[in-house]
């Protein structure tokens, strides 16, 4: 897909900021975005299935005030399997990666940027322990990163969670039970 407008000029005559930065830019501020997308799978049989997705979304945008352009990229990857070893189980096991960068500009010359990473690993299993009662064990991780032209105390932080859950049909209502660790 592609959106693109010329814009119009956002603010006109403006009045200087504390610091004496005005935004009064007698341009057109548009937008252009590209993006596509994309998703593949396979069910190997009643008991296996693989799939993946991408998606691609990049532009600039600009505006009046100290920055008048940025440049944008966001990507986002993924890919699950899916297995039924028995009859009562279902495991799945996800993992991604998503990255978003943007650039920021000066009458076009480049000020500052700020781009971030994200990653992603799932394992979840599903037993079905009859016909109302199931048990969810599983284990994820986060990590996420940014490299940016300003200064952070953390570029970058982890996370691993486990987590079992056990829900129950008795009659009209449900049973619910979970706890989770990161």
């Amino acid at each position: 897909s592609r959106i693109n407008t010329q814009g119009f000029d956002a603010q006109k005559n403006s009045t200087p900021s504390a610091y004496g930065l005005t935004a009064n830019e007698p341009d057109n501020d548009g937008y252009l975005n590209d993006s596509y997308s994309l998703q593949l799978g396979h069910r190997f049989s009643n008991s296996a299935d693989l799939s993946a997705t991408f998606l691609n979304s990049q532009g600039n945008t600009e505006y009046d005030g100290y920055y008048d352009s940025t440049e944008f990229l966001q990507q986002v990857w993924g890919a699950k399997f899916g297995i039924s070893p028995l009859g009562n189980w279902r495991m799945n096991l996800s993992a991604g990666r998503s990255i978003d960068e943007s650039s920021n500009f000066i009458s076009r010359v480049f000020r500052s940027r700020f781009n971030t990473e994200r990653q992603i690993a799932s394992w979840q299993n599903d037993i079905n322990l009859g016909t109302k009662r199931l048990l969810t064990l599983g284990v994820d991780s986060q990590k996420d990163a940014i490299v940016s032209s300003s200064a952070y105390t953390q570029t970058s932080r982890d996370n691993v969670g486990a987590y079992g859950q056990y829900q129950e049909t008795i009659g009209a209502g449900d049973v619910l039970l979970s706890l989770r660790s990161d």
